[in-house]
């Protein structure tokens, strides 16, 4: 990487790093390691590069919604921050399990027992894993090689009727085809508030071809709206 800004003069390490950041968390989906090697080469720093890569990693994982298989072999977990206990660890809701990552590595490095307080109550848990039935019958349908989970985002304690609950089921499945440069991204976000029983959807699609990487990003209305 070049030594000099555009006045002609020396990039600071900061600078660098920030530039790095930038490549790193743009990289393709799917391509990040691709792009990290040829970002390292061209900084010729180690350690510019690995501050710059701690960095963008786990938000590059986090926004691609990587999916790592678990050290047991018992599913996958999706990096999204809807699961998201810290920085390295993640909450797999299907099997109430912890795993810590290794984000630049990509891979789940551990794997512990839940702790309560990071569990929705028996309540939420029935209708969270009623969700999670469905959505999984779905994925298996529609993407048979993708991913998915179903996570309460806000009122996980609640121990019976009478307050508003939410769920995130999320969904990750990739196709690639290098040999013939695409890569194919779904990503899908839906929030269900209950029991007003409104649901709106969010969808996020990526697809990345010759032409290069196209994102839609499509925001369905209110199911409840009228026609």
């Amino acid at each position: 990487m070049s030594d000099e800004g555009g006045t002609g003069e020396p990039l600071s390490d900061s600078q660098k790093r920030e530039i790095a950041v930038w490549f790193l968390s743009n990289a393709p989906a799917g391509e990040i390691h691709y792009v990290a090697k040829d970002v390292r080469a061209l900084l010729g720093d180690d350690a510019v590069y690995e501050a710059a890569a701690a960095e963008a990693f786990p938000e590059y994982n986090k926004a691609r919604l990587v999916s790592l298989e678990l050290p047991d072999r018992s599913g996958d977990i999706i990096i999204t921050a809807y699961g998201e206990i810290d920085k390295n660890n993640y909450l797999d809701p299907r099997t109430a399990q912890v795993a810590s990552i290794d984000h630049m590595k990509q891979t789940c490095t551990k794997l512990r027992p839940a702790e309560d307080e990071e569990l929705p109550s028996a309540y939420i848990e029935e209708f969270r894993c009623a969700l999670d039935v469905e959505l999984s019958k779905y994925v298996a349908e529609a993407y048979p090689k993708g991913t998915c989970a179903v996570y309460c985002t806000s009122g996980k304690d609640i121990e019976g009727p009478g307050a508003d609950f939410c769920f995130a089921a999320v969904i990750s499945a990739t196709k690639r085809s290098p040999q013939n440069f695409w890569y194919c991204l779904v990503h899908a976000f839906c929030l269900f508030l209950i029991p007003e029983e409104i649901c709106h959807i969010f969808l996020n699609l990526a697809h990345m071809d010759q032409l290069g990487l196209l994102c839609i990003r499509k925001r369905l209305k209110n199911l409840t709206d009228p026609l």
